[in-house]
């Protein structure tokens, strides 16, 4: 069991999975060693997709956590939390996002 309860995740601008811990895979139910590369958008419900791609482009230096559903591998919804964050080059530069996933109670 892993010391923390929060997922992390990181995507590039084309919302592929740069990491991924293994709470988040443990939340979604996929192997920590193949979640690289993945979309994000995978683990997003159709109805959610909206929300969920905020991940993917979230570059406000101060962007607002918001809330949506997580899809599981065997199809079920959980319930998250997320506080998106714009990873940024010493220049500046965007050039990805880290999220922090948390389950709702």
């Amino acid at each position: 069991m892993p010391f923390y309860d929060d997922g992390i995740v990181m995507v590039d601008l084309q919302g592929k999975i740069t990491f991924a811990n293994s709470f988040f895979c443990d939340l979604v139910g996929i192997s920590i060693d193949k979640v690289e590369g993945l979309s994000f958008t995978e683990f997003v419900f159709p109805e959610d997709y909206e929300i969920g791609s905020k991940v993917e482009v979230s570059k406000q230096p101060n962007p607002e956590p918001f809330s949506f559903r997580v899809r599981h591998a065997n199809g079920a919804a959980l319930a998250v939390e997320v506080q998106a964050t714009p990873l940024k080059t010493a220049e500046g530069k965007v050039y990805g996002v880290v999220a922090t996933i948390t389950p709702r109670n």
